[in-house]
């Protein structure tokens, strides 16, 4: 198992490395080789090593205006935050997330579902400090979006959890 999930992180940082040679130029490019990297890391739990290539990914996929690249940069961020019990990290994350859809209008409603899962991450954090209000606020704004996106939870697949 462990054979498998370092070839699950060899190609994309074989790929990173390609990306960096000069004469690479398309930038939404590599700015998508550094989430798929930071991404597979954040797979084998690899939650520390994922952010630099994650943080380098907002960055350019900022530069170079592109939202969707820029989403699940941030996504993948607060995942790895949460799972590094660094929630002002994530929370801070999520607010950035909120800034996109003012940034590119109705960016939100084109990407869909994927950003209940960062709702539902903030939930966790409030859950788990105590705030049960806000915690409750956030999952149903989480469960709101999946029923508008997915349909009632009666027809969600299994990974419509949230």
């Amino acid at each position: 198992a462990r054979v498998l999930c370092l070839g699950r992180v060899l190609v994309p940082r074989r790929r990173r490395e390609l990306s960096r040679d000069p004469r690479f130029g398309n930038p939404r490019e590599r700015a998508s080789i550094l989430q798929q990297t930071g991404f597979a890391l954040l797979q084998v739990g690899e939650y520390g090593q994922a952010m630099p290539y994650l943080l380098e990914a907002e960055a350019l996929s900022r530069q170079v205006q592109a939202p969707n690249h820029h989403f699940y940069a941030l996504r993948f961020q607060a995942y790895c935050w949460f799972r590094l019990d660094r929630w002002d990290e994530l929370l801070k994350v999520n607010k950035k997330l909120a800034a996109l859809d003012q940034r590119y209008p109705n960016f939100v409603d084109r990407i869909g579902s994927a950003t209940c899962f960062n709702v539902a991450l903030g939930a966790s954090v409030y859950a788990l400090r105590g705030n049960f209000e806000q915690a409750d606020a956030l999952r149903e704004e989480a469960r709101a979006t999946m029923i508008a996106h997915s349909g009632p939870a009666d027809g969600w697949e299994r990974n419509n959890h949230y």
